[in-house]
């Protein structure tokens, strides 16, 4: 079994994830409810400096950040990212009883498609899916490899969007999935 994702250790996340919670708040994400958001990463280390140092310790620097937005009673969107390496996802508002899953796929039938945001992905249809592979709860932080077919599932009792905060660095620290 690949090893799609795993739970890591970060010092101060909840704190982290309250400060995020207040930049978005100053942007305008929650109004264009696009699923993925890419932030400007100098302005945002610039604003939540702890963010520049999280990850030292894994010798990992920041290099791409994202905020994903799920609307809720949203479910699935399976899909593989664009980009390569293994990425941190931290919860930031919502994230109780939601799961990302993953997939074993029939990888003939992906498609490569653009978000809303202009951002390109590879769109998994439901026809393509074989079984679900892994699921985590997104209530502490996780590594994980966005290369393996995935999707997420909110909480069906909430009715406020789930955040979370995802981000590549300069090296895919494909180590932290051991």
């Amino acid at each position: 079994m690949i090893n799609c994702f795993k739970r890591i250790e970060l010092t101060n996340w909840e704190e982290l994830s309250k400060k995020v919670d207040n930049y978005i708040q100053t942007t305008d994400i929650l109004q264009k409810k696009y699923s993925w958001n890419t932030i400007d990463s100098k302005e945002i280390l610039d604003k939540i400096p702890m963010l520049k140092t999280m990850f030292l310790e894994f010798d990992l620097k920041v290099k791409t950040i994202a905020v994903i937005f799920r609307s809720p009673l949203s479910s699935g969107g399976v899909h593989v990212d664009s980009g390569i390496g293994v990425r941190a996802l931290i919860p930031i508002k919502n994230c109780q009883g939601s799961y990302t899953k993953f997939f074993d796929v029939d990888k003939s039938k992906i498609q490569l498609t653009t978000g809303a945001a202009g951002d390109m992905y590879h769109h998994i249809p439901e026809s393509a899916i074989i079984s679900e592979i892994a699921s985590v709860e997104t209530i502490t932080p996780i590594m994980f490899d966005p290369q393996v077919p995935h999707g997420v599932w909110t909480n069906p009792n909430l009715y406020s969007p789930r955040l979370t905060l995802t981000i590549g660095f300069n090296r895919s620290p494909r180590e932290l999935l051991s």
